[in-house]
């Protein structure tokens, strides 16, 4: 799984002037603009992961329980401070995988010879499955949507894992094959 981060700036620029035939002119000038405050920084590691899962046999998916062991990863911010924000909050989202009927909204859909066949879920911090979104909007942030408390820490290590889950048709139809499989995702960091 491939996790990159989203970063936001707003900010514009309006610039207007009259020009008048005559020697003397008025100039009027506006600018506007916003100033975003992170209250933490992404640490480099964090923005560009791989998490890797281990080789499984093909038998692990198309058999009960149907899924491969968690992978932990972790988002590691640094330089924080809750001066101006107390808690930060992060969204995962991506393109879900439909064929995991009613749990779609937590699964990844891959690529590869399993496309339709195999999700990827992510669990969440507090140890329940992530609900994501193809949008920020239509995701859930972690920790049930509270997110994390900044407090005094300079480091927060935001842990998370993930895992292989096979979709009901294919385990029922065994229809899982070998060959490689990738996902990507995308995680927002916003504060409150």
């Amino acid at each position: 799984m491939y996790i990159t981060t989203k970063r936001t700036l707003i900010s514009s620029f309006l610039f207007g002037a009259w020009l008048f035939s005559s020697p003397t002119f008025a100039v009027d000038a506006s600018w506007h603009g916003e100033v975003v405050e992170a209250s933490c920084i992404l640490a480099p590691e964090s923005a560009n992961q791989d998490v890797n899962f281990l080789e499984r046999s093909v038998k692990d998916f198309n058999f009960e329980p149907g899924y491969s062991p968690r992978e932990k990863f972790t988002i590691k911010l640094i330089e924080c401070d809750n001066s101006a924000f107390n808690t930060v909050k992060i969204r995962f989202y991506g393109q879900r995988e439909n064929n995991m009927t009613e749990k779609s909204d937590y699964f990844l859909a891959v690529r590869g010879v399993n496309s339709g066949r195999l999700g990827i879920g992510i669990i969440d911090v507090d140890g329940t499955p992530l609900k994501l979104g193809e949008t920020p909007s239509l995701g859930e942030s972690h920790n049930s949507g509270t997110g994390t408390i900044i407090g005094t820490n300079k480091i927060l290590n935001l842990n998370f894992s993930a895992y292989v889950q096979a979709t009901p048709d294919a385990m029922m139809n065994k229809t899982v094959v070998p060959g490689s499989y990738s996902s990507s995702a995308t995680f927002e960091i916003f504060y409150e």
